[in-house]
Order: structure tokens, then C-alpha cells, then sequence
């Protein structure tokens, strides 16, 4: 049809991952079920981001997050980032969108002259 476009839920879970990885706070994604980590493992698929776009646009996000930063404030963004980017590139909004924090990423930086952790 003229002035349609075809758009595949994997081009569309990349926009979301792309979205998502860009939001303050988020240091990676998580496969919420060991079918998901099989098929990333295989390179089908996008692990930590479920996406489907008929009859309705529902996007399902796993993800980690970086400690000591607000879960519901990294939350909230990386929703406004992929509702923006999809409603940009496709003209929908979604219509359902959950988000799983799956894992903090703790990092370490070291030990200090006494041998104590820094805080």
C-alpha cells in the first residue's frame, strides 16, 4: 500500500534498547527467563527487551541498573525515552510498558591506603 510501512518487532526492540541504554542509571540489560538468554546466546533475538506491535504496541524491558541511583527516577526516564523514540519513528504511542529491575550493578573501585572500601 502506498504511504505504509512495514515495521519488524526486531527493528523496533533495537529502538527500545537504543532508548533504553541511553537513560541515566541503566548499565545493561537482563533475560528475565532462560528461553530469552538461549536465543541471545544464539544471536536471535534481543535479550532483556520484549516487544510486540500487533494488534496493540506492548514493550516489556528488563533491566540493571547502576547502585545508589533512584530505581522508580531511572524507571520513569527510560519510559519517557522509549515512548518518545517510538512515538518519533513509528507515530504510535504505546500501550502497555512494563519494566523489571532484574540486577544492581555494584562497582568496586578498589581498596584504599588503610585497606578499607571507600564509601
Amino acid at each position: 500500500m502506498p504511504g505504509h510501512a512495514l515495521v519488524t518487532r526486531r527493528a523496533v526492540a533495537d529502538l527500545v534498547r537504543q532508548a533504553a541504554a541511553a537513560s541515566y542509571g541503566v548499565v545493561g540489560f537482563t533475560s528475565p527467563d532462560l528461553r530469552s538468554r538461549l536465543l541471545a546466546l544464539v544471536r536471535y533475538g534481543t535479550p532483556g527487551v520484549a516487544v510486540r506491535i500487533t494488534p496493540t504496541l506492548d514493550v516489556r524491558l528488563s533491566l540493571r541498573v547502576a547502585f545508589g541511583v533512584p530505581i522508580a527516577e531511572v524507571a520513569s526516564n527510560v519510559e519517557s525515552a522509549v515512548r518518545y523514540a517510538l512515538h518519533q519513528a513509528l507515530g504510535r504511542d504505546v500501550d502497555s510498558f512494563v519494566i523489571n529491575v532484574g540486577a544492581l550493578q555494584v562497582r568496586h573501585s578498589g581498596r584504599s591506603r588503610t585497606g578499607a572500601v571507600p564509601e
